[in-house]
């Protein structure tokens, strides 16, 4: 694909408002060299505002450009390089010939975060090794030594860059996804000429509502093994039955120890909502990618050892999709 040719590197931020603390107590701390200074908390502060970087060609290739946003206790670090040094799918993309933004969600990475309870409304989320080692589908166990690790066979996923992947992972507030929807909206909002979201797992519960709120300017919806969506209850998906839209999963779904919310994500939620689109006669596409022959990818597709067969994959249904 050869060389990338830029034109403009930047980065801006949306969203984001002034909060003023008052009355607060004062704290106060030990310095190293042993005096005493006293903390004001009270003030002004800016809080739920979004980072996004981007990366603008000399000569894109593709009609509109691409967002990528990140899974949950993720950052814009996810689309990067894979943990054991390859090309992540923020420069495959750009050989490509896509524009890129990527972007670290309202209390995530370089976006910052704020105090709780004084402005967010609940503690941080902490993941634990064990608990992402689950998550993603790395393997059936975990444990504190290396080498009892088992992982599963045929896994895409470099597990000896395990820990090195984990330094990634950061911080989580539930409580704020009505701030991280509203910074999403308005990112979107940028873009009169239109763009095609790239969401990865948790990223798929901002991108539809996103894309409802601005059907116009959403091109193209690529949901990476996707958390949930909107209720089908109470949500009107008519809206987006001209996005063409492509659902894609990894390897390992049928295990015994697949987590909670890939199950209902997987079984339930999203058949629902495929079935929905079918009916509205949208141009969706669900891909199993084992049914394709292509194995042994984990929930991290983006960072597995064939990762740049996957993203071929991925850019070859938005050429038959006419999005380049």
């Amino acid at each position: 694909m050869g060389i990338i040719s830029v034109k403009e590197l930047g980065n801006f931020y949306v969203n984001g408002h002034e909060v003023i603390l008052r009355g607060l107590p004062h704290k106060a701390f030990i310095c190293q060299d042993g005096t005493t200074q006293d903390f004001d908390p009270n003030g002004q502060y800016e809080a739920g505002q979004m980072y996004v970087e981007y990366v603008k060609l000399a000569q894109p290739k593709a009609k509109y450009p691409l967002l990528m946003w990140h899974g949950g206790g993720l950052t814009g670090a996810t689309w990067g390089s894979t943990p054991d040094g390859r090309e992540g799918w923020r420069s495959l993309f750009l050989r490509y010939g896509h524009d890129v933004y990527v972007s670290d969600s309202v209390e995530r990475g370089r976006s910052s975060w704020a105090m709780y309870p004084e402005i967010y409304r609940t503690h941080p989320e902490f993941t634990t090794k064990a608990a992402c080692w689950s998550n993603f589908r790395l393997g059936p166990l975990f444990a504190e030594d290396h080498s009892k690790r088992v992982s599963y066979e045929r896994t895409q996923f470099p597990v000896e860059y395990y820990d090195e992947f984990y330094k990634q992972i950061v911080p989580r507030w539930r409580s704020m996804d009505d701030w991280a929807q509203d910074a999403y909206n308005n990112l979107v909002d940028r873009f009169d000429g239109g763009c095609v979201i790239m969401a990865h797992s948790q990223g798929a519960n901002f991108a539809l509502p996103a894309a409802l709120a601005h059907p116009d300017k959403v091109k193209g919806l690529i949901l990476l093994e996707p958390a949930r969506t909107p209720d089908p209850q109470t949500t009107d998906f008519s809206a987006l039955k001209e996005i063409p839209q492509l659902v894609l999963w990894g390897d390992f779904i049928r295990v015994s120890e697949l987590c909670v919310w890939t199950k209902a994500a997987y079984f339930k939620i999203y058949p629902e909502y495929f079935r929905i689109m079918k009916e509205l006669g949208a141009p969706i596409n669900w891909i199993d990618l084992p049914k394709r022959g292509i194995f042994g990818n984990t929930h991290l597709l983006m960072m597995d050892r064939n990762s740049a067969q996957v993203a071929e994959l991925i850019q070859n249904w938005m050429g038959g999709r006419g999005l380049m």
